[in-house]
């Protein structure tokens, strides 16, 4: 797709934010004893993770 930056920079940062909410959800839900706040790897991880599928989908917003 060839969007332009500002509107792939939007909806880049909205699918990131869905994308934490989601996996939190799931993760609450099916594990209850898994706390982000007392584990400092597992953010970190997850934050890698999400941030690389987003930028895959920035470039594919943005046609690269």
């Amino acid at each position: 797709m060839n969007l332009g930056k500002s509107l792939a920079f939007l909806l880049s940062v909205i699918f990131f934010i869905v994308l934490v909410v989601v996996f939190a959800t799931i993760v609450v839900s099916f594990f209850p004893g898994v706390h982000f706040s007392d584990n400092l790897i597992l953010r970190f991880v997850c934050l890698i993770i999400f941030v690389s599928i987003t930028r895959r989908f920035y470039n594919y917003l943005r046609g690269e």
